[in-house]
């Protein structure tokens, strides 16, 4: 299915980070964010390589919004 046939509410956004902090104080580097369509964090996971449909952001990013 395609991007566009997809409703908003449900559309998942990729970011890429340097650094993902997480609540217990682990710092996991070079990460890959998935994010609901309100910005919500959902999953992560290892970035590997290049990832189609993943924004660079860079930086850190902490997990539970500390």
């Amino acid at each position: 299915m395609c991007a566009k046939n997809i409703p908003t509410s449900n559309r998942r956004k990729f970011i890429a980070v340097r650094r993902l902090h997480l609540p217990d104080g682990t710092v996991l580097p070079m990460q890959v964010v998935e994010c609901d369509s309100a910005g919500t964090p959902l999953a992560y996971h290892a970035l590997r390589g290049e990832e189609a449909f993943t924004e660079w952001r860079g930086g850190d990013f902490y997990w539970g919004g500390q």
